[in-house]
C-alpha cells in the first residue's frame, strides 16, 4: 500500500511535465523554435531572442520567414517537404537574418512534431549562431589559399630567376675572364661587364622593392618637386644605357606636384625601358608632360610591338610577361607591378592604350600643387 502511494507521489501529471519541459526550453543555450506547417512560429525561447533579436511577442504567430534572408528563401519548403516525407531529423549549417538585418551562420538541426495521434503537426528548430567558428575557418581557408598563392609566386620566381640572371651572369664572367687574358680589348669588355653588372643590380633592386611592397614596408618620401626634373633625370639615365633609341621630350614649365622624386624617376625609367625593349627596329621614344584639370599627366609613347588587348589588363600583375610576338623579351614581369604601386601609393593613376604592331602609350597622373 504505501509502495503504490508513493509511485502515485512522484509520478508527474501532464502539468508537471509541461512546465519541466518548458523550463528545459528556456533555460537552454540554443534557440529553439517551433512553427507549424504553414511555417507559422508557435513557440520562441530566450535564446532565440538573444540570437535573433526579437522578442516572443513580435514573432509568435508571424511566418518563419521574418529570419529567413531572401538569398535562402527556398530554404522553408526544402524543411517542410522533407519533414512531410518522413525524414525524423536533420542537420545543417545555414544563414539566418537578425532584427538589425545582420546575416549570421547558424547551425540548424530539425525534427517533426507530433500530436497524441501520432501525425506531424510541426516543426522544431534546434539553432546555434556559429558565426565565429565560420569567421575563422573563412580565416583559415583565406590564409591557406594565401599561403598557396605564395608558394606558386616563388616557385614563378625561382624559375625566372634561373632563367633571367643566368644570361647576365654569363656574359660578366666571360667579359672579366677575357678582360683579364686580352690587355688590348680591356676596356670594351670591362664596359660590357658594367652594363651587365647594372642590369643585375636593377633587377635585384625590382625584387626588394616588391618584396617591401608584399610586405607594406616599401617607404614612400615625398616633398614638392618639379615634374620636368625627374622626367629629365630619368631619360638621361635612360639615354646612356640605350643609345639605339632617341628620347623626344621638351620640357615645359614647372609642374609642382607632392612625390617622392626617386620613386617617380624610378618609375619614368621602367616605362622608357619597356617602351624601348618593347620597340625593336624603332628609334625613337616620345616623353610628354601636361596639366590635365587638376592633375599632371605624364605620357610615354613608343612605335613598337603593342600590347594585345587580352594582356593589356595582365601586365600589371607581378611576375607576368607578355609574350611579344615571336621575340624573346628579357624582364622579371615586376616593373609595371611595381609602377603601378608607387603611383597607387602617390594618389595617382596608370593605365595604358595600345594597338599590336601601332605602339604604345603609357599614361601617368598624379595630383597637381597649386
Amino acid at each position: 500500500m504505501m509502495k503504490k502511494a508513493t509511485a502515485q507521489l512522484f509520478k508527474p501529471d501532464l502539468a508537471r511535465r509541461q512546465a519541466l519541459f518548458t523550463s528545459i526550453v528556456e533555460a537552454s543555450q540554443y534557440a529553439i523554435i517551433s512553427k507549424d506547417l504553414n511555417g507559422m512560429i508557435t513557440s520562441w525561447n530566450q535564446s532565440a531572442e538573444r540570437i535573433l533579436g526579437y522578442a516572443e511577442s513580435e514573432v509568435i504567430g508571424k511566418h518563419i520567414s521574418l529570419i529567413i534572408p531572401t538569398s535562402n528563401s527556398g530554404t522553408e519548403d526544402a524543411i517542410i517537404s522533407s519533414i512531410l516525407k518522413g525524414k525524423k531529423d536533420s542537420h545543417f549549417n545555414t544563414i539566418l537574418k537578425t532584427k538589425s538585418g545582420k546575416e549570421i551562420d547558424v547551425s540548424l538541426a530539425i525534427s517533426p512534431i507530433y500530436n497524441s495521434e501520432k501525425k506531424i503537426i510541426g516543426v522544431s528548430e534546434i539553432l546555434q549562431d556559429i558565426s565565429d567558428q565560420v569567421a575563422m575557418e573563412r580565416k583559415i581557408m583565406n590564409t591557406n589559399r594565401a599561403l598557396q598563392r605564395s608558394n606558386i609566386y616563388k616557385d614563378e620566381l625561382i624559375g625566372i630567376l634561373a632563367h633571367e640572371l643566368r644570361t647576365p651572369l654569363t656574359s660578366l664572367k666571360l667579359s672579366l675572364e677575357l678582360a683579364i687574358a686580352d690587355t688590348s680589348g680591356r676596356d670594351a669588355l670591362l664596359i660590357k661587364a658594367k652594363l651587365h653588372s647594372d642590369r643585375l643590380a636593377q633587377m635585384l633592386e625590382e625584387l626588394l622593392d616588391v618584396a617591401q611592397l608584399q610586405a607594406g614596408r616599401l617607404e614612400i618620401h615625398c616633398k614638392r618637386v618639379n615634374v620636368h626634373e625627374f622626367v629629365t633625370n630619368a631619360i638621361e639615365a635612360v639615354q646612356r644605357t640605350h643609345p639605339s633609341h632617341k628620347i623626344i621630350y621638351a620640357a615645359a614649365s614647372p609642374i609642382w606636384v607632392e612625390a617622392d622624386a626617386l620613386r617617380m624617376e624610378q618609375v619614368v625609367m621602367n616605362l622608357l625601358t619597356n617602351a624601348i625593349k618593347y620597340s625593336p627596329g624603332k628609334n625613337e621614344v616620345v616623353v610628354e608632360v601636361d596639366v590635365a584639370g587638376k592633375s599632371v599627366e605624364i605620357r610615354v609613347k613608343d612605335f613598337g610591338l603593342g600590347i594585345p588587348d587580352m594582356d593589356q589588363k595582365k601586365i600589371w600583375m607581378r611576375f607576368y610577361r607578355v609574350a611579344a610576338h615571336k621575340l624573346c623579351i628579357k624582364g622579371l614581369g615586376v616593373g609595371l607591378h611595381l609602377c603601378r604601386q608607387l603611383i597607387l601609393a602617390h594618389k595617382g593613376s596608370i593605365w595604358v592604350e595600345s594597338q599590336e604592331d601601332k605602339g604604345s602609350t603609357f599614361y601617368v597622373r598624379l595630383p597637381c600643387l597649386k
